[in-house]
């Protein structure tokens, strides 16, 4: 429903100040017409936001609307959202210098998995990163990308053809 975006467009605004000149655009999708709805409307319940949303994002970056927090205008204008069915034909899509992926493939066979990572491929950058949940990262080496394992983070780079 758009939280995991939102966040990280936050944690940008607010840890990266060096992007503040830059034409950050974040692009989320998901099966659901529902889910879609509200994340284009940035607007989430109070048990939502207190499910590990830190205070001083919620502070400035939400505002109180009865029982409800909305996402600011400035963070929900970066933000575009779409349909998509990962095994369905997939529309034209911009290139991305970083893609997450968290927790989708888990619910896929090795084949369509496999078949969504060179789909999410062919939509980075030369160099751009495809990031995985962590039940995910067993997947072990991604055809066109190198492994990079950074903490306890997996990250997967697209190589340069």
């Amino acid at each position: 429903t758009g939280q995991e975006l939102y966040s990280l467009a936050m944690m940008m605004d607010l840890q990266m100040p060096a992007l503040q000149g830059w034409d950050v655009r974040l692009h989320g999708t998901d099966l659901s017409r529902d889910v879609i709805a509200q994340a284009k409307a940035g607007r989430y319940s109070a048990l939502e936001v207190n499910r590990g949303l830190p205070a001083q994002y919620l502070a400035r970056y939400m505002t109180r609307d009865g029982a409800h927090y909305v996402v600011s205008e400035h963070l929900r204008r970066r933000a575009t959202w779409e349909r998509l069915n990962f095994i369905a034909p997939w529309p034209i899509m911009p290139r991305f210098d970083v893609v997450l992926a968290r927790n989708v493939l888990i619910y896929f066979d090795l084949e369509v998995r496999a078949r969504i990572i060179r789909k999410i491929r062919d939509t980075l950058t030369p160099g751009g990163y495809l990031l995985l949940g962590s039940s995910e990262t067993s997947i072990g080496d991604v055809e066109g990308f190198s492994r990079h394992v950074i903490g306890r983070t997996t990250v997967y780079r697209k190589e340069h053809r």
